[in-house]
């Protein structure tokens, strides 16, 4: 595990960011939800208690298909230099390159080349090509990964998706007083910032998509039916994967900017210019105790792509967001300091009553968009 010092990191990859231990938005979602399987299993030294304990778990499945997208379109939307180097499009192989068994044989008899037995399967139909100097889809597939390199490989519908997206984000907007998205979101700042800090002797981490010296942008993907509103179907994943309390973890994140610009923790590359204004609109914010601006840039990705911007302005429900992510962050504090890090975590959740009021259907409700396990818990 490398940790990382306290500071604004510009230009940091992605990985090393994700390989820091301390604390973000997805380990604050998990301490409020399942303190115990859903962070301390996962974590680094959990995994290692756990494969002590001969209770490891297979390992975790693949990224899915939509986390690609959506680190595609990240780089895409945020990075358009670096997409690139990052990803190419898949291509057909040409028409020289055989495929089927029946395929390959007629190859082999328009070469002259002597045949398998008629019933040889497919792999000896191969190598008798081989033998014969013909190219078959293997050969593709090798090629084609050594042109592509560390590159990853996108589909051709997931490269027009992108390609669909970008302009949306280009295009000139009469709503927009004939501004784009871009010029809106993703000018005059820094994308894939990431801020480490301590917080009463915790640390903590985030990386923002989009900073600018008067708040934060956040890009997200999601998949939208035909048949539903974009945005009412984005407002409702905010609640399902807890967007809320990563704006408020962040907005604490912000809170560190102007020290550290001060003190000179700045690394990477950051225009001067920039920074000092970055720094001046941080000290104005704490001195009229106001956050940063927050706003998601959702793209609804399925079919054709819907690019929509959404604030989430200080209020009451960013307030109740942070009162649930310093929940959170003490929940992690309780736990250590009973078991600290390299031992079971056991759940300490207190004696629950399932009373009219907590199987009510409203409290039913109540309760899950709150999300925190220690609602349910009545004092003694």
């Amino acid at each position: 595990m490398t940790e990382l010092a306290p500071g604004i990191y510009f230009n940091l990859p992605e990985q090393e960011h994700h390989d820091d231990p301390a604390l973000g938005s997805s380990s604050i979602k998990a301490l409020l939800t399942n303190p115990v399987n859903g962070f301390w299993k996962r974590s680094p030294h959990g995994r290692r208690v756990m494969e002590a304990l001969g209770l490891a778990e297979p390992e975790a499945e693949e990224v899915s298909l939509a986390q690609q997208f959506g680190s595609a379109c990240h780089v895409a939307v945020l990075e358009p230099h670096r997409f690139d180097d990052c990803y190419i499009e898949a291509e057909d192989a040409p028409p020289e390159y055989l495929t089927s068994k029946d395929v390959i044989r007629e190859g082999l008899i328009a070469a002259g080349a002597s045949l398998p037995p008629r019933h040889a399967g497919r792999e000896e139909y191969v190598m008798a090509a081989k033998r014969a100097g013909l190219k078959v889809m293997e050969d593709w597939k090798a090629d084609f990964l050594i042109k592509a390199g560390p590159r990853k490989v996108l589909s051709r519908r997931w490269r027009a998706q992108l390609r669909m997206i970008e302009h949306l984000i280009d295009v000139k907007r009469a709503d927009l007083d004939g501004h784009s998205l871009r010029e809106m979101n993703f000018s005059n700042g820094y994308p894939e910032v990431t801020i480490i800090w301590e917080e009463h002797g915790v640390r903590m981490k985030a990386r923002v998509d989009y900073l600018r010296t008067g708040g934060m942008i956040d890009l997200k993907t999601y998949a939208c039916p035909d048949d539903k509103a974009p945005v009412s179907h984005f407002l409702s994943q905010i609640a399902t994967w807890a967007y809320d309390l990563q704006a408020a973890h962040y907005s604490e994140a912000w809170r560190q900017i102007g020290p550290f610009i001060e003190q000179g923790l700045v690394y990477g590359e950051a225009d001067e210019g920039f920074l000092a204004r970055l720094r001046k609109s941080c000290a104005k914010m704490e001195a009229e105790n106001r956050r940063p601006a927050w706003r998601w840039i959702a793209v609804s990705s399925m079919g054709m792509p819907e690019v929509d911007f959404i604030d989430f302005p200080d209020g009451l429900a960013i307030g109740a967001a942070l009162v649930q992510r310093n929940q959170a962050v003490e929940t992690y504090r309780r736990y250590v300091d009973q078991f600290g890090l390299d031992q079971p975590w056991v759940a300490m959740r207190g004696r629950i009553v399932a009373d009219d009021i907590t199987l009510d259907a409203t409290g039913v409700a109540r309760r899950m968009m709150s999300r925190g396990e220690q609602t349910w818990t009545t004092p003694e």
